[in-house]
C-alpha cells in the first residue's frame, strides 16, 4: 500500500468520529528489544528509514527489528541523588516531545539491585503504571491522556514514537506513526512481546502502552467562588492564568468551592469542590495545540 494512501485513509477515518488505533502485536523473537515507552512529538523525529518501518508495520512485524542502527536516537542516562540514595532515568534532551516510559535500571550492571524508573514529562496527564511479575516473565502497562485544544486553528499531528530498551540497558527511540485528528477523541495502543532467557529459562516480556487523546477547551481566566451552606457567595476572586495562587485558602464559614473556568470558546466550565478535595484542576493551553492540567492545592478552613 502506498504510504500517502495509508495516511489519507487514516485521516478520513479520524474525521468520521472517535478512533481506536493499535499497532499490530509484535511477533515473539529473542532478538527483539523491550518496548518500554512512547515519545510523543508534533513533528517527525528526522532522518529515518520510513520504507522499512512501513513495511514492518503493515505486515504486523516488530518495527524495532526493521530499523537499522542509524535510525535509532539513543537516550541519555541521568543520575539524581536524593536523601543519600542515587537513582536515575533516561531522557532525550535533544528532542522536543512528551515522554511516557518506564526503564529498567541496573546500577553498575548488577541485576540483583535493578529497579524500575518511570519517566514522565509535561503534557501527559492521568497516567497509570503497572508492573506485573509472572512465573514466565513480566508485563508492563502504561497509559496516559494528552489533552488537545478543541477547535484548534492549527492542524495537529501527533507522532507516537516507540521507545525501546536493549538487554544491555541502552534506551532508544525510533520514528512512529503520525495520527491526524480534529475534535474527535482518539486512542492508540503500542503492544510488543519479547522472549529472552533468564537463568537458562525462557521468559516473556510483554508491554502495552495506551495514549488517549481528548480535545478540551482551555481556560482564559478563572473565578473561584467560596460558598456557604446556604449556597451564598462569600468571596469571588477572579484570576488571570498568569496570576493564579499557589494555594487556594478556604476559611470558615465556607462550605464548598465552585470553580468557573472562562474558556477560549466563550463558554464557562463549572466544577464543584467539597471539603476534603485536595486540588482545584484547571485546563490551560500549553504549546502546539496541547493543553495541560494545572492543579492547585486546597487548604480548607484555614
Amino acid at each position: 500500500m502506498n504510504k500517502r494512501i495509508l495516511t489519507i485513509l487514516l485521516a478520513m477515518a479520524l474525521l468520521l468520529g472517535g478512533c481506536q488505533l493499535a499497532q499490530p502485536e509484535a511477533q515473539k523473537s529473542e532478538a527483539q528489544d523491550m518496548l518500554v515507552g512512547v515519545f510523543l512529538t508534533t513533528e517527525p523525529l528526522g532522518a529515518v528509514n520510513t520504507d522499512a518501518q512501513m513495511e514492518a508495520y503493515l505486515s504486523g512485524k516488530d518495527v524495532s527489528a526493521a530499523m537499522p542502527e542509524t535510525d535509532r536516537i539513543y537516550g541519555v542516562f541521568e543520575e539524581e541523588i536524593q536523601d543519600g540514595m542515587t537513582t536515575g532515568t533516561y531522557s532525550f534532551p535533544d528532542l522536543d516531545g512528551i515522554l511516557l516510559a518506564s526503564f529498567r535500571i541496573a546500577p553498575h550492571g548488577e541485576n540483583t539491585n535493578a529497579y524500575w524508573s518511570t519517566a514522565l514529562t509535561e503534557g501527559i496527564c492521568d497516567v497509570k503504571i503497572g508492573h506485573h511479575s509472572k512465573d514466565n516473565g513480566e508485563t508492563l502497562t502504561l497509559s496516559g491522556t494528552v489533552y488537545t485544544r478543541r477547535n484548534n486553528p492549527e492542524h495537529l499531528v501527533l507522532y507516537h514514537n516507540p521507545v525501546y530498551q536493549t538487554q544491555g540497558g541502552e534506551v532508544y527511540v525510533i520514528q512512529g506513526d503520525g495520527v491526524s485528528f480534529g475534535d474527535a477523541s482518539c486512542s492508540q495502543t503500542l503492544k510488543a512481546a519479547v522472549v529472552h532467557k533468564e537463568n537458562g529459562k525462557e521468559a516473556t516480556w510483554t508491554a502495552e502502552i495506551d495514549v488517549h487523546v481528548e480535545p478540551i477547551a482551555p481556560a482564559e481566566s478563572v473565578e473561584i467562588l467560596q460558598m456557604d451552606r446556604e449556597h451564598k457567595i462569600l468571596h469571588q476572586p477572579e484570576y488571570e492564568l498568569a496570576q493564579l495562587p499557589e494555594m487556594v485558602l478556604v476559611p470558615e464559614p465556607a462550605e464548598y468551592l465552585l470553580l468557573e473556568e472562562h474558556l477560549t470558546d466563550g463558554s464557562i466550565r463549572r466544577t464543584l469542590y467539597q471539603n476534603g478535595d485536595g486540588y482545584v484542576t484547571i485546563y490551560e493551553s500549553w504549546e502546539k495545540g496541547i493543553c495541560i492540567k494545572r492543579q492547585i492545592p486546597i487548604q480548607w478552613n484555614s
